[in-house]
């Protein structure tokens, strides 16, 4: 009786044992997955951080390349008013250069006609001239 006292409370000791083995195995089990899961968790947080920058910089250099073509497009906006200004100067000198020469052809015309009148009229005094002499001579001789 003894001695199946003693079987039995190794027998109880062995399922005992048995059970905190189970017990242990399903603590190993479940600390592992847990561990797996927080592990997957850093992954997916690092994974969702690198994408953070990502896109960051992606929105960074996109608003680099907005402005730079805003800049651009400014800087193409000015050349072309500093070109069309410039183009109406030029535009204004060569209207005021040909309004001067017009100026200075109808000044010369004018000149030349006085000059030409001036000398019509010498010529007709220098012709009064001579037949007055031609006819002091004439009355002379006579």
């Amino acid at each position: 009786m003894h001695e199946e006292r003693r079987r039995g409370d190794r027998e109880k000791e062995t399922e005992r044992r048995q059970r905190e083995g189970e017990e242990t195995e399903r603590r190993i089990q479940r600390e592992g997955e847990e561990t797996e899961r927080r592990r997957g968790d850093r992954e997916k947080e690092r994974r969702q951080r690198e994408g953070d920058r990502e896109k960051e910089r992606r929105q960074r250099e996109g608003d680099r390349e907005k402005e730079r073509r805003q800049r651009e497009g400014e800087e193409t906006e000015r050349r072309r008013q500093r070109e069309g200004e410039e183009t109406e100067r030029r535009r204004g000198d060569r209207e005021k250069e040909t309004e001067r020469r017009q100026r200075e052809g109808e000044e010369t015309e004018r000149r030349r006609q006085r000059e030409g009148e001036e000398t019509e009229r010498r010529r007709g005094d220098r012709e009064k001239e001579t037949e007055r002499r031609r006819g002091d001579r004439e009355k002379e001789r006579r």
